[in-house]
Protein backbone atom coordinates (compact mmCIF):
# COMPACT_ATOMS: atom_id res chain seq x y z
CA UNK A 1 0.00 0.00 0.00
CA UNK A 2 1.33 3.42 -0.92
CA UNK A 3 1.92 6.03 1.77
CA UNK A 4 -1.07 8.36 2.15
CA UNK A 5 0.95 11.33 0.88
CA UNK A 6 1.89 9.40 -2.30
CA UNK A 7 -1.64 8.25 -3.23
CA UNK A 8 -2.84 9.94 -6.43
CA UNK A 9 -5.85 7.79 -7.34
CA UNK A 10 -7.96 5.96 -4.78
CA UNK A 11 -10.78 3.54 -5.49
CA UNK A 12 -13.10 2.88 -2.56
CA UNK A 13 -15.55 -0.04 -2.76
CA UNK A 14 -16.08 0.39 -6.52
CA UNK A 15 -18.93 -1.83 -7.74
CA UNK A 16 -20.28 -2.18 -11.26
CA UNK A 17 -23.39 -4.31 -11.77
CA UNK A 18 -25.24 -5.32 -14.90
CA UNK A 19 -28.43 -6.72 -13.45
CA UNK A 20 -27.43 -9.68 -11.30
CA UNK A 21 -23.88 -9.72 -12.71
CA UNK A 22 -21.20 -7.96 -10.65
CA UNK A 23 -18.47 -7.01 -13.11
CA UNK A 24 -16.75 -5.27 -10.19
CA UNK A 25 -17.43 -6.25 -6.60
CA UNK A 26 -16.30 -3.68 -4.00
CA UNK A 27 -12.86 -3.00 -5.47
CA UNK A 28 -10.64 -0.83 -3.27
CA UNK A 29 -7.06 0.07 -4.13
CA UNK A 30 -4.64 2.98 -4.04
CA UNK A 31 -2.50 4.06 -7.00
CA UNK A 32 0.62 6.04 -6.18
CA UNK A 33 1.67 9.11 -8.10
CA UNK A 34 4.07 8.14 -10.88
CA UNK A 35 3.82 4.37 -10.43
CA UNK A 36 3.35 1.72 -13.13
CA UNK A 37 0.40 -0.37 -11.97
CA UNK A 38 -0.74 -3.35 -14.02
CA UNK A 39 -4.24 -4.80 -13.74
CA UNK A 40 -3.85 -8.52 -14.46
CA UNK A 41 -6.42 -11.27 -14.74
CA UNK A 42 -8.23 -13.68 -17.07
CA UNK A 43 -10.93 -12.58 -19.50
CA UNK A 44 -14.03 -11.42 -17.65
CA UNK A 45 -12.17 -10.78 -14.39
CA UNK A 46 -13.12 -7.09 -14.22
CA UNK A 47 -9.76 -5.48 -15.01
CA UNK A 48 -10.90 -3.61 -18.14
CA UNK A 49 -14.18 -2.55 -16.50
CA UNK A 50 -12.15 -1.05 -13.67
CA UNK A 51 -9.91 0.78 -16.15
CA UNK A 52 -12.99 2.19 -17.88
CA UNK A 53 -14.29 3.40 -14.50
CA UNK A 54 -10.98 5.18 -13.92
CA UNK A 55 -11.24 6.75 -17.37
CA UNK A 56 -14.83 7.90 -16.77
CA UNK A 57 -16.20 5.89 -19.70
CA UNK A 58 -18.14 3.55 -17.37
CA UNK A 59 -20.14 4.83 -14.41
CA UNK A 60 -19.78 2.77 -11.25
CA UNK A 61 -22.95 1.43 -9.65
CA UNK A 62 -21.54 2.17 -6.20
CA UNK A 63 -18.32 3.32 -4.58
CA UNK A 64 -16.07 6.35 -4.86
CA UNK A 65 -13.06 7.45 -6.94
CA UNK A 66 -10.65 10.09 -5.68
CA UNK A 67 -7.84 12.00 -7.37
CA UNK A 68 -5.39 13.66 -4.96
CA UNK A 69 -8.06 13.47 -2.26
CA UNK A 70 -10.83 15.03 -4.40
CA UNK A 71 -13.93 12.99 -5.23
CA UNK A 72 -14.07 12.57 -9.04
CA UNK A 73 -16.72 9.85 -9.16
CA UNK A 74 -19.11 12.06 -11.13
CA UNK A 75 -16.45 13.94 -13.09
CA UNK A 76 -16.91 13.24 -16.85
CA UNK A 77 -14.15 11.59 -18.86
CA UNK A 78 -13.21 14.76 -20.78
CA UNK A 79 -12.74 16.67 -17.52
CA UNK A 80 -10.39 14.02 -16.09
CA UNK A 81 -7.94 14.64 -18.95
CA UNK A 82 -6.38 11.18 -18.72
CA UNK A 83 -4.51 9.74 -21.69
CA UNK A 84 -5.93 6.52 -23.17
CA UNK A 85 -4.34 3.90 -25.42
CA UNK A 86 -6.68 1.24 -26.78
CA UNK A 87 -5.94 -2.27 -28.02
CA UNK A 88 -6.85 -1.27 -31.60
CA UNK A 89 -4.80 1.99 -31.64
CA UNK A 90 -7.85 3.98 -32.98
CA UNK A 91 -5.74 6.12 -35.33
CA UNK A 92 -7.39 8.33 -37.94
CA UNK A 93 -6.53 6.71 -41.31
CA UNK A 94 -6.94 9.93 -43.34
CA UNK A 95 -4.49 11.87 -41.15
CA UNK A 96 -0.70 11.80 -41.15
CA UNK A 97 1.26 10.64 -38.14
CA UNK A 98 1.89 14.24 -37.09
CA UNK A 99 -1.78 15.16 -37.53
CA UNK A 100 -2.88 12.16 -35.44
CA UNK A 101 -0.52 13.14 -32.65
CA UNK A 102 -1.56 16.82 -32.85
CA UNK A 103 -5.30 16.07 -32.78
CA UNK A 104 -5.85 16.50 -28.99
CA UNK A 105 -3.99 19.83 -29.07
CA UNK A 106 -6.06 21.04 -32.02
CA UNK A 107 -9.28 20.13 -30.20
CA UNK A 108 -7.99 22.05 -27.17
CA UNK A 109 -7.44 25.13 -29.35
CA UNK A 110 -3.66 25.34 -29.16
CA UNK A 111 -2.07 27.62 -31.78
CA UNK A 112 -0.59 25.94 -34.86
CA UNK A 113 3.00 26.99 -34.12
CA UNK A 114 2.92 25.74 -30.55
CA UNK A 115 1.26 22.52 -31.72
CA UNK A 116 4.01 21.88 -34.24
CA UNK A 117 6.77 22.28 -31.66
CA UNK A 118 5.02 19.98 -29.18
CA UNK A 119 4.36 17.32 -31.84
CA UNK A 120 7.98 17.37 -33.02
CA UNK A 121 9.14 16.89 -29.44
CA UNK A 122 6.78 14.00 -28.84
CA UNK A 123 7.64 12.24 -32.11
CA UNK A 124 11.29 12.48 -31.12
CA UNK A 125 10.46 10.98 -27.73
CA UNK A 126 8.79 7.91 -29.28
CA UNK A 127 11.37 7.52 -32.07
CA UNK A 128 9.12 8.53 -34.98
CA UNK A 129 10.59 11.91 -35.91
CA UNK A 130 11.31 10.94 -39.58
CA UNK A 131 7.80 9.50 -40.11
CA UNK A 132 5.57 12.47 -39.33
CA UNK A 133 4.21 12.75 -42.88
CA UNK A 134 3.26 9.09 -43.28
CA UNK A 135 -0.26 7.70 -42.95
CA UNK A 136 -1.06 4.92 -40.42
CA UNK A 137 -1.39 2.25 -43.14
CA UNK A 138 2.25 2.91 -44.13
CA UNK A 139 3.50 1.97 -40.64
CA UNK A 140 4.23 -1.33 -38.93
CA UNK A 141 2.15 -2.45 -35.97
CA UNK A 142 4.81 -1.30 -33.53
CA UNK A 143 5.06 2.11 -35.19
CA UNK A 144 1.27 2.52 -35.07
CA UNK A 145 1.38 1.70 -31.38
CA UNK A 146 4.00 4.41 -30.84
CA UNK A 147 1.75 6.92 -32.64
CA UNK A 148 -1.10 5.99 -30.30
CA UNK A 149 1.21 6.44 -27.30
CA UNK A 150 2.45 9.81 -28.59
CA UNK A 151 -1.12 11.04 -29.14
CA UNK A 152 -2.15 9.94 -25.64
CA UNK A 153 0.86 11.65 -24.03
CA UNK A 154 0.94 14.87 -26.10
CA UNK A 155 -1.19 16.79 -23.57
CA UNK A 156 1.00 15.70 -20.63
CA UNK A 157 -1.82 13.82 -18.87
CA UNK A 158 -1.32 13.03 -15.18
CA UNK A 159 -2.48 9.44 -15.86
CA UNK A 160 -2.02 7.18 -18.89
CA UNK A 161 -4.49 4.29 -19.16
CA UNK A 162 -3.49 1.41 -21.46
CA UNK A 163 -6.02 -1.30 -22.36
CA UNK A 164 -4.10 -4.38 -23.59
CA UNK A 165 -2.17 -2.23 -26.10
CA UNK A 166 0.29 -4.97 -27.10
CA UNK A 167 -2.02 -7.94 -27.61
CA UNK A 168 -2.07 -7.64 -31.42
CA UNK A 169 1.73 -7.68 -31.79
CA UNK A 170 3.94 -10.70 -32.43
CA UNK A 171 6.21 -11.97 -29.63
CA UNK A 172 9.43 -10.18 -30.62
CA UNK A 173 7.72 -6.86 -31.33
CA UNK A 174 5.68 -7.18 -28.16
CA UNK A 175 8.84 -7.58 -26.07
CA UNK A 176 10.42 -4.58 -27.82
CA UNK A 177 7.36 -2.44 -27.12
CA UNK A 178 7.34 -3.53 -23.47
CA UNK A 179 10.82 -2.07 -23.09
CA UNK A 180 9.83 1.11 -24.94
CA UNK A 181 6.75 1.66 -22.76
CA UNK A 182 8.83 1.15 -19.61
CA UNK A 183 11.39 3.61 -20.93
CA UNK A 184 8.62 6.15 -21.69
CA UNK A 185 7.29 5.75 -18.17
CA UNK A 186 10.70 6.48 -16.66
CA UNK A 187 11.21 9.47 -18.96
CA UNK A 188 7.77 11.09 -18.55
CA UNK A 189 6.97 10.26 -14.94
CA UNK A 190 3.18 10.08 -15.32
CA UNK A 191 1.09 7.46 -13.54
CA UNK A 192 0.59 4.46 -15.85
CA UNK A 193 -2.27 1.98 -15.37
CA UNK A 194 -1.86 -0.96 -17.75
CA UNK A 195 -4.31 -3.81 -18.43
CA UNK A 196 -3.11 -7.22 -19.62
CA UNK A 197 -3.93 -10.93 -19.29
CA UNK A 198 -0.26 -11.83 -19.94
CA UNK A 199 1.50 -12.81 -16.71
CA UNK A 200 5.05 -12.37 -18.03
CA UNK A 201 4.19 -8.91 -19.36
CA UNK A 202 2.76 -7.86 -16.01
CA UNK A 203 5.69 -9.16 -13.97
CA UNK A 204 8.34 -7.62 -16.22
CA UNK A 205 6.83 -4.15 -16.67
CA UNK A 206 5.19 -3.13 -13.42
CA UNK A 207 6.12 -1.51 -10.16
CA UNK A 208 3.02 -3.19 -8.72
CA UNK A 209 0.46 -5.72 -9.98
CA UNK A 210 -3.23 -5.95 -9.02
CA UNK A 211 -4.61 -9.40 -9.79
CA UNK A 212 -8.34 -9.58 -10.58
CA UNK A 213 -10.74 -12.52 -10.63
CA UNK A 214 -14.56 -12.55 -10.60
CA UNK A 215 -14.65 -8.77 -10.21
CA UNK A 216 -12.47 -8.68 -7.11
CA UNK A 217 -8.84 -7.86 -6.41
CA UNK A 218 -7.24 -11.10 -5.25
CA UNK A 219 -3.87 -9.56 -4.40
CA UNK A 220 -1.87 -6.40 -5.02
CA UNK A 221 1.89 -6.10 -4.58
CA UNK A 222 5.22 -5.90 -6.32
CA UNK A 223 5.89 -8.52 -9.02
CA UNK A 224 8.17 -10.37 -6.59
CA UNK A 225 5.55 -10.35 -3.82
CA UNK A 226 2.69 -11.73 -5.89
CA UNK A 227 4.84 -14.40 -7.56
CA UNK A 228 6.87 -15.57 -4.56
CA UNK A 229 4.14 -15.09 -1.92
CA UNK A 230 0.73 -15.50 -3.57
CA UNK A 231 -2.23 -14.74 -1.35
CA UNK A 232 -4.29 -17.72 -2.47
CA UNK A 233 -4.40 -20.68 -4.82
CA UNK A 234 -5.87 -18.70 -7.72
CA UNK A 235 -2.96 -16.24 -7.70
CA UNK A 236 -0.41 -19.05 -7.36
CA UNK A 237 -1.81 -20.97 -10.33
CA UNK A 238 -2.49 -17.92 -12.50
CA UNK A 239 1.08 -16.62 -12.19
CA UNK A 240 2.83 -19.53 -13.89
CA UNK A 241 3.24 -23.22 -13.25
CA UNK A 242 3.00 -24.48 -9.69
CA UNK A 243 3.33 -27.90 -8.04
CA UNK A 244 0.72 -28.56 -5.34
CA UNK A 245 1.54 -31.37 -2.91
CA UNK A 246 -1.22 -32.56 -0.51
CA UNK A 247 -0.26 -33.55 3.03
CA UNK A 248 -1.43 -36.07 5.60
CA UNK A 249 -1.31 -35.16 9.30
CA UNK A 250 -0.79 -31.51 8.40
CA UNK A 251 0.02 -29.17 11.31
CA UNK A 252 0.71 -25.42 11.31
CA UNK A 253 2.93 -24.19 14.16
CA UNK A 254 5.33 -21.27 14.49
CA UNK A 255 4.52 -20.05 10.96
CA UNK A 256 5.40 -23.39 9.38
CA UNK A 257 3.28 -26.11 7.79
CA UNK A 258 4.50 -29.67 8.38
CA UNK A 259 2.98 -32.93 7.23
CA UNK A 260 3.64 -36.20 5.43
CA UNK A 261 3.42 -37.14 1.77
CA UNK A 262 3.97 -40.75 0.68
CA UNK A 263 6.02 -41.43 3.82
CA UNK A 264 8.21 -38.30 3.57
CA UNK A 265 7.98 -35.41 6.02
CA UNK A 266 7.61 -32.10 4.15
CA UNK A 267 7.58 -28.57 5.51
CA UNK A 268 7.20 -25.00 4.24
CA UNK A 269 6.69 -21.47 5.55
CA UNK A 270 3.02 -20.76 6.34
CA UNK A 271 1.14 -17.44 6.42
CA UNK A 272 -0.77 -16.24 9.44
CA UNK A 273 -4.43 -17.19 9.40
CA UNK A 274 -6.36 -20.40 8.77
CA UNK A 275 -5.55 -22.84 5.96
CA UNK A 276 -8.24 -25.15 4.61
CA UNK A 277 -6.92 -28.57 3.53
CA UNK A 278 -3.35 -27.17 3.39
CA UNK A 279 -0.92 -28.07 0.63
CA UNK A 280 2.70 -27.25 -0.07
CA UNK A 281 3.17 -25.23 -3.26
CA UNK A 282 6.52 -25.16 -5.09
CA UNK A 283 7.48 -23.39 -8.30
CA UNK A 284 9.18 -25.78 -10.78
CA UNK A 285 12.36 -23.69 -10.92
CA UNK A 286 13.10 -24.41 -7.25
CA UNK A 287 12.96 -28.19 -7.66
CA UNK A 288 15.86 -30.33 -8.84
CA UNK A 289 16.57 -33.97 -9.58
CA UNK A 290 18.64 -35.77 -6.97
CA UNK A 291 20.52 -39.06 -6.90
CA UNK A 292 18.98 -39.98 -3.57
CA UNK A 293 16.81 -38.89 -0.64
CA UNK A 294 16.88 -35.23 0.49
CA UNK A 295 19.69 -33.86 2.63
CA UNK A 296 19.13 -32.00 5.88
CA UNK A 297 17.30 -28.74 5.23
CA UNK A 298 15.61 -30.11 2.10
CA UNK A 299 12.24 -31.58 1.19
CA UNK A 300 12.06 -34.55 -1.15
CA UNK A 301 9.76 -37.02 -2.84
CA UNK A 302 10.01 -39.88 -5.31
CA UNK A 303 8.33 -39.83 -8.71
CA UNK A 304 8.35 -41.53 -12.11
CA UNK A 305 9.27 -39.78 -15.35
CA UNK A 306 6.17 -39.42 -17.52
CA UNK A 307 7.28 -37.12 -20.36
CA UNK A 308 9.65 -34.34 -21.40
CA UNK A 309 8.51 -31.19 -23.20
CA UNK A 310 11.31 -29.54 -25.17
CA UNK A 311 11.40 -25.72 -24.92
CA UNK A 312 14.76 -24.65 -26.31
CA UNK A 313 17.42 -24.03 -23.67
CA UNK A 314 15.05 -25.30 -20.97
CA UNK A 315 12.74 -28.33 -21.02
CA UNK A 316 9.89 -29.34 -18.74
CA UNK A 317 10.18 -32.75 -17.13
CA UNK A 318 6.75 -34.14 -16.23
CA UNK A 319 6.64 -36.61 -13.33
CA UNK A 320 4.00 -38.58 -11.43
CA UNK A 321 4.22 -39.79 -7.81
CA UNK A 322 2.96 -43.18 -6.58
CA UNK A 323 -0.34 -41.63 -5.47
CA UNK A 324 -0.84 -39.94 -8.84
CA UNK A 325 0.20 -36.37 -7.97
CA UNK A 326 1.70 -34.68 -11.03
CA UNK A 327 4.95 -32.72 -10.69
CA UNK A 328 6.82 -30.63 -13.27
CA UNK A 329 10.46 -29.53 -13.21
CA UNK A 330 12.44 -27.07 -15.30
CA UNK A 331 15.65 -28.75 -16.48
CA UNK A 332 18.39 -27.80 -18.97
CA UNK A 333 17.68 -29.30 -22.39
CA UNK A 334 21.29 -30.45 -22.57
CA UNK A 335 22.34 -32.71 -19.76
CA UNK A 336 21.43 -35.87 -17.92
CA UNK A 337 17.72 -35.20 -17.27
CA UNK A 338 16.52 -35.24 -20.91
CA UNK A 339 17.98 -38.72 -21.42
CA UNK A 340 15.90 -40.30 -18.66
CA UNK A 341 13.50 -42.95 -19.89
CA UNK A 342 9.75 -42.80 -19.27
CA UNK A 343 8.87 -44.84 -16.20
CA UNK A 344 12.27 -44.27 -14.56
CA UNK A 345 12.06 -43.45 -10.82
CA UNK A 346 13.87 -40.35 -9.55
CA UNK A 347 14.14 -38.23 -6.41
CA UNK A 348 12.96 -34.62 -6.53
CA UNK A 349 14.28 -32.27 -3.84
CA UNK A 350 13.97 -28.57 -2.95
CA UNK A 351 14.98 -26.30 -0.04
CA UNK A 352 12.44 -26.24 2.78
CA UNK A 353 12.04 -22.46 2.55
CA UNK A 354 11.54 -22.39 -1.23
CA UNK A 355 7.95 -23.61 -1.10
CA UNK A 356 4.96 -22.05 0.63
CA UNK A 357 1.76 -23.21 2.27
CA UNK A 358 -1.61 -22.66 0.62
CA UNK A 359 -5.18 -23.71 1.19
CA UNK A 360 -5.85 -26.67 -1.08
CA UNK A 361 -9.37 -25.45 -1.82
CA UNK A 362 -9.72 -22.89 -4.62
Amino acid sequence: MAEASDVFLRAVEITKSYGALHALDRVSLDIARGEFLTLLGPSGSGKTTFLMCLAGFVEATAGRLEEAGVDITQRPAEARRYGMVFQGYALFPHMSVAENVAFPLRVAGMARGARGARVAEMLETVGLAPLGNRRPHQLSGGQQQRVALARALISHPPVLLLDEPLSALDKNLREQMQEEIKSLHRKIGSTFVFVTHDQTEALSMSSRVAIFNHGRVQQIGTPEEVYEHPANRFVAEFLGRINLIPLDQAVVANCRLTGRFEGQELTAPAPKGPLNTPVIAVRPEYMRLSAGPPHQGENGLRARVRARVYGGAQSVLQLTTDSGVEISLDVPSRGEAPSMACGETVWVTWPRDSGFALSGES
